[in-house]
């Protein structure tokens, strides 16, 4: 492989240089149930610069040959907005037709006199939306072989410095052995250089383009508290709708499902609203952002402390060098200027990546798929 036109050195002189090629001992993958365990917490880094990573993590990968996704997220957003959104991308259409399937089966079984005309029965189906909503991973490995996944903290060696630094550097190949590239998309995703490096790499080869989810971690939040309170809303409707046809008084009925529903609407309103007009300004700049974006003004955990390390001040390489000189083999012109190579991917990025994510969330809408499952599932029951 020729060499780029700069090199970018460690602490110790050693030139590093990104790689596509990987040795086989570094494609390693991590089933959808691992990333999901313990609500994420593989997804807050232990320190801002991911010095302290434990080095037993690496043994919960395994050896692969290609993954199924590439997950792509910046450190600083919220573990639990990332987990909702990666239970709503895996497990939400297996909710909602769980829960369908349930709520005929028991009408069935009712109508045959073998289940009780009980109230009780009435919270079988949404009880089985949730079990299935925040277990389904688990579920689906018993029956077939999990989703393999790339999660950097798990996927790339922290326990011996040589396969980190291999690993870090053939982020490219990681990338290219991956069917899709996920997106769990905050605001701040764009302005973070290795987040835009992984979305060069899937967008250098326009004949091999494979597909790009994007999903707003804020907008998993939201389809979640709807889901919470449509859900909530129903079984209580339900089961006062129960309670009044059993004794007659339609004014108890009345009462119960106002009691019922006011704590469930005081809690979930409120905070539908804020986070779905934080999500809204997220969104009224995107375009903005997308329009003016500029792989030179994205920042980097190395370059924002001087290239020193925040505990020990010994010298770290700078990720901004090695990244610039990957963007200069795929882009770069030896006649060219100096910098076109860089201003060829701000151009791909706003020709290519950029309408596709309008398209999909620039107009604010709700994913239909996805808002079908999280909400109108609750009126299946």
């Amino acid at each position: 492989m020729a060499g780029f036109q700069r090199e970018a050195k460690d602490g110790h002189g050693v030139e590093r240089q990104l790689q596509t090629e990987l040795d086989p001992e570094l494609v390693r993958g991590v089933p959808l149930t691992v990333c999901l365990t313990g609500f994420g917490k593989y997804f807050v880094p232990p320190d801002p610069g991911m010095f302290d990573v434990d080095h037993s993590e690496y043994e919960l990968s395994s050896k692969t040959d290609a993954y199924d996704e590439f997950l792509s997220h910046d450190w600083a957003t919220s573990r639990w907005l990332k987990v909702l959104s990666m239970l709503i991308i895996y497990n939400s259409s297996a909710a909602a037709a769980s829960t369908l399937f349930m709520s005929v089966l028991c009408g069935v079984l009712k109508a045959c006199d073998v289940l009780p005309q009980e109230l009780w029965m009435l919270a079988v189906p949404h009880a089985t939306f949730w079990l299935v909503f925040f277990f389904w991973q688990r579920l689906r490995a018993l029956l077939r072989k999990p989703a393999t996944l790339f999660l950097d903290r798990i996927c790339i060696a922290q326990h011996d410095e040589k396969l980190k630094q291999k690993g870090i550097l053939g982020l490219a190949g990681f990338l290219d052995r991956s069917a899709q590239l996920t997106i769990l998309w905050s605001q701040r995703y764009f302005s973070r250089i290795w987040c835009t490096y992984e979305v060069a790499t899937f967008l250098r080869d326009p004949e091999k383009q494979k597909p790009i989810l994007v999903m707003p971690v804020k907008m998993a939040l939201i389809l979640f508290l709807i889901s919470v309170a449509e859900h909530a809303i129903m079984f209580w409707y339900w089961l006062a709708h129960g309670m009044s046809s059993s004794n007659g008084d339609s004014s108890l009925s009345n009462v119960t499902m106002f009691l019922s529903f006011a704590p469930v609407l005081a809690l979930t309103v409120p905070l539908t609203f804020y986070f779905g007009l934080g999500l809204m300004e997220d969104l009224q700049e995107l375009p903005n952002q997308l329009s003016n974006f500029s792989v030179k003004r994205a920042q980097c955990f190395c370059c924002s402390n001087d290239h020193r390390h925040p505990h020990t001040g010994e010298a770290i390489p700078c990720d901004r060098e090695l990244i610039f000189g990957q963007l200069q083999r795929w882009y770069g012109n030896p006649h060219g200027e100096a910098e076109e190579h860089l201003h060829l991917f701000d151009k791909q990025v706003k020709e290519r990546f950029a309408p596709t994510v309008l398209r999909s969330l620039g107009r604010g809408w709700l994913p239909i798929r996805y808002t079908i499952c999280m909400v109108c599932s609750s009126t299946v029951p």
